[in-house]
């Protein structure tokens, strides 16, 4: 059976561990759903952490009691600047589930939805790094 390079596209047979056209090292169909378990774990963990720090923040946020030993002292903005962060980063937690089942699903990576969850890496990255310039 034929499928693409992982890298340049040129058709292969499965058995080929190197590729024909552009000599980098092909992976396995079992190789790349192995990878895609750990994208989802991975990306399962992200959600959950973030959804759990967000109640947890949440909570702080939420206690108006300033004889308490954890409070909140910023203004709205901050706020949601902080959960805007944490969305973010839990959207590229889902992200990497989605692409981890598409290659679960089909044994080979989808472009397009690793693109994405680059992307909102990226995204992440700049949000910290702006946050630290304007904060």
């Amino acid at each position: 059976m034929l499928r693409p390079c992982h890298f340049c596209g040129h058709p292969l047979e499965e058995t080929y561990r190197v590729c024909t056209e552009c000599g980098r090292p092909n992976r396995t169909p079992k190789q790349v759903r192995t990878l895609g378990w750990v994208l989802v774990g991975l990306g399962t963990f992200l959600v959950v952490f973030m959804v759990g720090l967000t109640v947890v923040v949440g909570r702080v946020i939420a206690r108006s009691n300033p004889e308490s030993t954890t409070t909140f002292s910023g203004d709205a903005t901050e706020a949601a600047i902080i959960f805007g962060v944490f969305g973010v980063i839990a959207l590229f937690g889902l992200g990497a589930i989605a692409a981890g089942a598409s290659q679960i699903r089909h044994a080979r990576t989808n472009r397009r939805l690793v693109g994405v969850v680059l992307v909102l890496g990226g995204a992440i990255f700049v949000g910290a790094q702006l946050s630290l310039i304007f904060l």
